[in-house]
C-alpha cells in the first residue's frame, strides 16, 4: 500500500511540476547592477538588422541587441542590450552609462 501511494505521489508531482515552472515569471538575469559580475552564456542565434546592428538570443534565452546609436555629435556609438543592461560600445571602449544621452556625453568627455 505504501509502495502505490509514493508511486501516486511520484506521477503526480512529475504531472503538475512542469506546469507549475511554465507559469512561473522568469527573472531577468542581466541588470545594470550584475552585468559585469555574471558568466555570460553564447548565443544561440543572431542576425543583422538593416540599420547597422544586430540582435539575436542566448542559450538560456534572453534576448539582445546592438544598434547605433543617433547623435548630432557625429561619433559612431552602439548600445548593447541584454535584459534589462545598456552598455554603449565606442571606438573609445566601453561606457557604462544609463541612456543614450549620458553615453553621447561621456563619449565626448573622454577626446
Amino acid at each position: 500500500m505504501k509502495l502505490r501511494l509514493f508511486i501516486c505521489a511520484i506521477l503526480l508531482v512529475s504531472a503538475v511540476y512542469p506546469t507549475l515552472l511554465k507559469a512561473a515569471p522568469a527573472l531577468d538575469p542581466y541588470t545594470a547592477e550584475n552585468f559585469w559580475l555574471l558568466p555570460h552564456t553564447q548565443p544561440v542565434w543572431f542576425e543583422a538588422d538593416q540599420n547597422g546592428g544586430f540582435y539575436g538570443e542566448t542559450i538560456d534565452g534572453v534576448s539582445f541587441s546592438q544598434s547605433l546609436i543617433a547623435n548630432d555629435a557625429g561619433i559612431r556609438l552602439q548600445r548593447f542590450t541584454i535584459g534589462t543592461a545598456n552598455i554603449y560600445i565606442s571606438d573609445k571602449g566601453v561606457i557604462d552609462a544609463p541612456n543614450d544621452l549620458t553615453a553621447v556625453s561621456m563619449y565626448l568627455a573622454l577626446i
